[in-house]
């Protein structure tokens, strides 16, 4: 849901989707058996008020009405009862995994190796309990019992999410949770041994994780913006790669008109900042911008609102490109 209590179209698409079944029931089922109950009514002359008794006809026509109504009632009280059993059905058993998964994550001596305890997060991620996922991942790397990469990968996979049965609640819950792992693990996260390598979630190289929220999107921004200045334009372009994925990012998230406009304007002042480092175009995880076109998109959200919102960083994002243009 976008702040304010207002729902995006992914959300109301979402919600369609849950309600698919339900909906070709009504369309196929009920419909129809109503449609012929009407006609068999009007043309049996049974609205008529006036008049004496019943002919046979007519007591033909009420209890096929009658009947049509009880077994359309039967059946939509059946329906209901086996999509509720179902339902409480599925959701035990993946309660019962996620209990499975757990189990397999600690176990007498210590964690299982690194191999299963990341196979069972990412199985708790995909059966719809990220928070549980996310709270046991930041316990698995205080302990080492999990690789940053790893990590950083299921942080993606939670990123990216989309709400199962009625856990968007959670899958909200567990995107700032994300959010906030990966910010702890930013001293990590640049690859010293392979400069301009780092440890970073695919959903926000050169674009923008969908539904992130307003507190959660501000925190994902100064930590990739952390992450830049926190090595020098040297080091990102020493083996031919590029630092211009983190213009692409903010551009992404400056663009997404569900993202807070406090948001989108501060992502487009520090795209614009950046800028000023950069001689060429500004890449994406798979093709190329031109620079003047990203300059351009930056400069409309903007549009005048030039104050920055977090002067720290400001002034840190200008320190690091005087230092990349000297």
């Amino acid at each position: 849901m976008r702040p304010g209590g207002r729902r995006s179209l992914g959300d109301r698409l979402h919600r369609l989707g849950r309600s698919w079944l339900t909906l070709a029931f009504v369309c196929l089922v009920v419909v129809p058996l109503y449609a012929l109950v009407l006609v068999v009514v009007v043309r049996s002359d049974l609205w008529q008020l006036g008049g004496g008794p019943f002919n046979d006809e007519q007591f033909k026509a009420l209890l096929l009405f009658l009947g049509a109504a009880l077994g359309t009632v039967a059946t939509v009280v059946g329906f209901l009862l086996t999509k509720a059993s179902s339902e409480r059905s599925l959701a035990q058993q993946q309660l019962d995994s996620a209990v499975q998964a757990l189990s397999l994550i600690k176990q007498d001596d210590g964690y299982a190796a690194k191999a299963v305890t990341a196979g069972a997060l990412a199985t708790l991620v995909h059966l719809g309990h990220p928070v549980i996922a996310m709270r046991t991942l930041q316990a698995a790397l205080d302990d080492d019992a999990v690789d940053l990469s790893t990590a950083v990968w299921l942080i993606d996979q939670v990123l990216t999410a989309t709400p199962v049965r009625g856990a968007r609640d959670d899958l909200v819950v567990s995107k700032q949770d994300a959010v906030e792992l990966l910010a702890t693990q930013l001293p990590r996260l640049p690859d010293d041994d392979h400069p301009g390598n780092v440890a970073w979630p695919l959903c926000a190289v050169g674009a923008w994780p969908p539904d992130l929220g307003q507190q959660p999107g501000w925190r994902l921004m100064h930590t990739l913006l952390g992450l830049l200045v926190s090595r020098d334009a040297g080091w990102w372009t020493s083996r031919g790669l590029t630092w211009s994925w983190v213009i692409a990012s903010l551009d992404r998230a400056a663009s997404d008109e569900t993202v807070e406009i406090g948001l989108r304007q501060e992502a487009a002042r520090h795209g614009l900042q950046l800028l000023g480092a950069l001689t060429g175009d500004v890449n994406t995880l798979y093709d190329t911008e031109p620079r003047d076109a990203v300059r351009a998109r930056l400069a409309a959200v903007v549009a005048g609102a030039d104050e920055f919102a977090n002067p720290k960083m400001r002034d840190a994002v200008t320190a690091w490109v005087d230092r990349a243009t000297a």
